[in-house]
């Protein structure tokens, strides 16, 4: 018997391998795009997630006044990938896992309108050559007094401008230092300080802080005579184009700011005047005489009343406790009509009475 075998041909064989072929090449391709979309998928998702918990360290850390100016209707504020790790905001294995995007170094940038203070971005900074400064509020001003709640002639006054050591990539040069004078205070600056020239006025004064990487405190100092408020800022400059002149103008933001009290310093001399009165037919028979005279002082007391009977050589003190104002009879017995009376109060830090400067008060009770 003959046996009847039939099968594929070369073409067929051939035609069939193309086909499994294309299929195959096909199948791959959809599984690898499908596999590329989901790691790019993930990724977006994950640049996503960095750039929300940026925002919401910035919400739960930055003090909300400070944002730099961007442009003049926008501001923004930085924070690197590093501090959301060490913070615990995201994990480390999101960065490790991602290394071909994203790395500790690289900054997410949150911008926000100025007015409504609604976010318009928030965006990865991926080129790290860029510096995109973060800043915290853990910038400091504030002042110290000495004897504060004493009563003096004079204060020396400490301002301290701290900057935070979480300020990345802050150029040192652009810290600006700035106080100003306000209710006519009577300030002399001890400090050797380089002043920038500020148009905010002739009691305004800016200076450069000088910051370092091994100094991130700065002092001020003053001598205070008079009662008054010295407001401090520490200012961050900017340099931002003026978009719509085109000229280059200086815009700082700030980072920190102090307002300080000065109180209790008395720079007024106590008043003292003598009562009008008919001396000539004051005296008894022995030539006594008692002469009133007023005196004041509103603000550290009168700490004591003197008076001369032999031309200013030797005061004597009054005879009882005297205190803010009232009237003081001064006791006098005269020799002769010739006699000088002369008289002083001194108040509790030290102001003398003087009559236009030269010296003692007096009264001359010639006949």
């Amino acid at each position: 018997m003959r046996l009847n075998r039939k099968g594929f041909t070369l073409i067929e064989l051939l035609a069939t391998i193309t086909i499994l072929a294309v299929v195959s090449s096909i199948t791959v391709g959809i599984v690898n795009f499908n596999i590329t979309s989901a790691k790019e998928k993930s990724k977006n998702l994950t640049i996503s997630n960095v750039e929300k918990q940026a925002y919401n360290y910035i919400l739960e850390n930055i003090n909300p006044s400070i944002w730099l100016d961007k442009n003049g209707n926008k501001e923004y504020q930085c924070i690197q990938i590093k501090k959301l790790i060490d913070a615990g905001y995201i994990k480390q294995t999101d960065i490790n896992n991602n290394r071909d995007i994203l790395s500790e170094s690289m900054y997410i940038q949150i911008e926000r309108d100025k007015s409504t203070k609604t976010i318009t971005k928030q965006e990865l900074v991926r080129d790290e050559t860029l510096s995109c400064p973060y800043v915290s509020n853990n910038n400091i001003v504030n002042c110290t007094i000495s004897q504060n709640d004493e009563w003096t002639n004079s204060k020396d006054v400490t301002l301290l401008y701290k900057i935070s050591s979480n300020n990345d990539d802050m150029i040192y040069d652009n810290y600006i230092g700035q106080f100003e004078l306000l209710n006519n205070i009577n300030a002399t600056i001890i400090d050797n300080l380089t002043y920038i020239p500020s148009d905010e006025g002739e009691n305004v004064f800016n200076f450069t802080p000088n910051f370092s990487d091994t100094s991130n405190i700065v002092n001020v100092h003053l001598k205070v005579t008079s009662n008054g408020i010295i407001s401090s800022k520490l200012l961050y400059n900017l340099g931002v184009s003026d978009t719509i002149s085109g000229k280059k103008s200086t815009v700082s933001t700030e980072l920190a700011s102090s307002v300080c009290h000065i109180n209790k310093i008395d720079s007024v001399l106590p008043s003292v005047e003598l009562i009008d009165s008919d001396y000539e037919d004051a005296y008894d028979t022995l030539g006594n005489i008692t002469i009133p005279i007023v005196f004041k002082d509103n603000e550290s007391g009168i700490d004591k009343l003197e008076y001369s009977t032999d031309g200013g050589t030797t005061f004597i003190p009054a005879s009882e406790t005297v205190t803010g104002s009232g009237v003081y009879q001064i006791p006098y017995s005269l020799t002769n009509k010739c006699d000088t009376l002369y008289y002083r109060i001194t108040d509790k830090v030290g102001n003398v009475t003087t009559d236009g400067g030269t010296g003692d008060l007096s009264l001359d009770l010639t006949g």
